[in-house]
């Protein structure tokens, strides 16, 4: 029994230890570097918000997006309703590895590799 109640209280810890926002940017620099950044803000209280940025040329695109996230095991996910984006990690340290199948699959995470942890 008391091995139940130290689970449940272990739980709250580990949905607050991914809190945090977390980022990705890669591009080239000058006039005609294409360049891309994601930033995604996981909040406490089971919400998020995701931010695309490309740029390339003369072509500017943003894409936001929130939701709401859960976390199993070492998986997290993502789902918004209003655009049908879902999206899982794999969490390891302060990295977040997405499962490239679901990727794939959304035109807002192509060229993704990993999300890093800023320091706030």
């Amino acid at each position: 029994m008391i091995k139940y109640f130290v689970l449940l209280a272990l739980v709250p810890y580990f949905q607050v230890s991914i809190v945090g926002t977390y980022i990705q940017q890669k591009g080239e620099s000058g006039m005609d570097g294409d360049s891309e950044d994601w930033t995604l803000t996981i909040t406490g209280y089971g919400k998020f918000k995701y931010h695309y940025h490309s740029f390339s040329g003369l072509v500017n695109y943003n894409y936001n997006t929130d939701g709401h996230w859960t976390l199993r095991n070492d998986t997290l996910m993502l789902a918004a309703s209003k655009d049908a984006f879902f999206v899982k990690f794999v969490t390891k340290n302060d990295k977040l590895v997405p499962i490239q199948s679901i990727v794939f699959q959304n035109k807002n995470l192509h060229n993704l590799d990993s999300l890093r942890r800023t320091k706030e």
